[in-house]
């Protein structure tokens, strides 16, 4: 008898966590989310070496987009303009209240062809995250470098959304 409820109960559970996952908005993403016109693309950033740049050219690895060593061999162009953070260097203070600490990270960047069309852009892309620490707590670096991680996946899931999303790329040939 608990072998036959086992056998039913274990599957029942696993669609109804699927149904709920997919409820809430939660999509995988695939290679297949890729419109063809990324599949070869040359990202031309100021700083190719900057932390967000290196795990944008990683996601879209991920999801075979082709990226080229040289700007001629690509089609399209995501041209990187500018990537800002703004986070506080806070002095080591008591404070009998919460401190709050404000980050800012924007992006701005345009899509363009190898004739230099702009197809998107320019455009800005802004996150913005509250760091709340409270009276008995001291500040510490290491919190600064676990927000900027955490705002370096989260910019390049807006990045990789907006890509993916933008309505009027959907028809303009490579």
């Amino acid at each position: 008898m608990t072998n036959k409820i086992r056998a039913i109960f274990i599957p029942l559970i696993s669609v109804l966590i699927c149904t709920i996952v997919s409820g809430c908005g939660f999509k995988p993403r695939s290679p297949k989310d890729i419109p063809i016109y990324l599949c070869i693309l040359y990202i031309d950033a100021p700083n190719p070496y900057d932390r967000l740049t290196i795990q944008l050219s990683r996601t879209l690895q991920a999801l075979n987009v082709h990226l080229t060593k040289t700007r001629e061999e690509a089609p399209i162009i995501l041209r990187i303009i500018n990537i800002n953070w703004k986070n506080p260097i806070p002095t080591i203070l008591y404070s009998s209240t919460a401190t709050f600490y404000t980050y800012l990270l924007s992006f701005d960047f345009d899509l363009e062809t190898i004739n230099g069309k702009i197809l998107m852009g320019p455009k800005k892309l802004i996150l913005r995250r509250r760091l709340v620490e409270n009276a008995n707590q001291i500040y510490t670096p290491n919190a600064t470098r676990l927000i900027k991680e955490e705002m370096t996946q989260a910019m390049v899931s807006l990045i990789y959304k907006d890509l993916v999303s933008f309505p009027h790329l959907v028809h303009t040939p490579p």
